[in-house]
């Protein structure tokens, strides 16, 4: 896990050009509820900043777009 200040993340994939993909919570810090769509798949460029992100989910929704992303051939 990491923790983002007043956000926390619960998996990130450093991607081979230095963005990383970051699966995210935003709401509620660390602590996510995972019923509750507050969940979001985010892209950060190399230096940080934010690149983009999917539309707030339910957890069980984020963790099967992460697998999915992840069977993907040359992105992970």
């Amino acid at each position: 896990m990491v923790d983002y200040e007043d956000d926390g993340a619960c998996w990130e994939f450093v991607l081979p050009g230095g963005d990383s993909l970051v699966l995210a919570v935003g709401e509620s810090a660390l602590f996510g509820k995972p019923e509750r769509k507050e969940w979001m798949l985010v892209r950060f460029r190399e230096d940080g900043t934010p690149g983009g992100h999917a539309r707030s989910m339910p957890l069980v929704e984020a963790l099967d777009l992460v697998s999915a992303l992840s069977e993907l051939p040359g992105l992970l």
